[in-house]
């Protein structure tokens, strides 16, 4: 049986071998040069091969400790502990640079998770925190003011000059879609907050969700379902000018409370697909009016706000801190309501504070 399984693969002729080898060989050619051919022309095949070179062997490091810890149970975790203490030291430097570099849904997930702090490791939220204040424009010099100018031409048949009497290059905000200029219109002189929609941001945002989703599948299955529902929330963030009119609904809605809540009007006129100009409106941070009520209620307590917020931060890490209902959240603010009446009232000092307050 051996002579004969050898006499009948040496007796095939030579002809057939080689087209066989010459069938795989093209294959092969074919396979690689069409996925040459996309990574050259298809900027989502690129992303998803800079991501996958980039966080792959991240993640079998990070894998690998983990098979021997949780899986076989071959590490006790207070050896697994320094071990993953070090894969965070070591690659959260390089997972900041990768964000920075490719940008969009990357940067939008960094950003979202940067307002968990018991979410990532200490090492990663230390640079996602600076996300939200301290991300580099897509644009140098006057790149902005000239992309703006193109699309008020293609989009509303409009000419840059004509609607801006100045522009800020340097921008207000950066985000993971778009960014805010401050310009000055030239019809009323008017402050007016620019905000620009960069370049082929829809394609990135979907081939990275395909991507991360791909990662999900592999690394963490039980986030999968999750991206069928960004996806379609996303899908509405890249036209410009639907949110605009959400803007002006939204404004339709509050005028009864336009003495305490302030809605920045669309100028509908100027604002396409990439482009939506609306009121400048001067103000503090929302991160820093929280801190000036956790200042609020730090002098109630006496306490400063660094303390209130490291004992916060600690209860969020042990799984001590109790997440409130709307109902008892706003019973606590009635109390502390309550108690900023009583201080004011029992203190001399604060007469005036007390008449301004609580004066018709």
């Amino acid at each position: 049986m051996r002579k004969l399984s050898t006499s009948i693969v040496t007796s095939a002729p030579s002809h057939k071998r080689f087209s066989v080898g010459k069938v795989i060989g093209g294959v092969t050619v074919l396979g690689v040069g069409g996925y040459a051919y996309r990574y050259n022309t298809d900027e989502g095949t690129r992303r998803s091969a800079e991501f996958w070179t980039q966080v792959g062997p991240i993640y079998l490091h990070y894998r690998t400790v983990q098979l021997l810890n949780r899986d076989l149970g071959w590490l006790e975790d207070s050896i697994a502990d320094p071990y993953y203490e070090e894969l965070h030291k070591k690659y959260a430097p390089v997972c900041r640079d990768v964000t920075y570099k490719m940008r969009g849904f990357y940067l939008k997930n960094a950003q979202t998770l940067s307002i968990q702090d018991d979410f990532v490791p200490a090492e990663y939220m230390k640079w996602m925190k600076d996300t939200q204040d301290n991300v580099p424009s897509e644009f140098r010099g006057s790149e902005a003011k000239e992309y703006c100018r193109n699309f008020m031409k293609t989009e509303l048949g409009l000419e840059f000059d004509d609607v801006f009497e100045s522009w800020d290059d340097v921008p207000i905000g950066v985000a993971s879609i778009g960014e805010v200029h401050k310009a000055r219109l030239r019809e009323n002189g008017q402050e007016v907050a620019v905000k620009l929609q960069f370049p082929n941001m829809e394609q990135r945002f979907r081939a990275d969700i395909k991507t991360i989703r791909n990662f999900c599948e592999l690394a963490m299955p039980q986030h999968v379902p999750a991206f069928s529902e960004i996806e379609k929330q996303f899908t509405t963030e890249f036209n410009y000018l639907g949110e605009a009119e959400n803007l002006m609904t939204i404004r339709d809605k509050m005028t009864k409370f336009d003495k305490y809540v302030v809605v920045p009007k669309p100028h509908m006129q100027y604002c396409s697909r990439h482009i939506l100009v609306m009121d400048y409106l001067k103000g503090k941070k929302m991160v820093d009016g929280v801190r000036d009520s956790f200042k609020v209620l730090g002098d109630l307590v006496g306490k400063s706000v660094q303390e209130l917020e490291a004992e916060r931060k600690m209860e969020i890490e042990n799984g001590t801190f109790k997440f409130k209902s709307i109902e008892e959240d706003t019973k606590q603010m009635e109390k502390a309501q309550h108690a900023l009446f009583l201080k004011d009232i029992s203190n001399p000092i604060n007469i005036k504070r007390f008449l301004y307050n609580y004066s018709i």
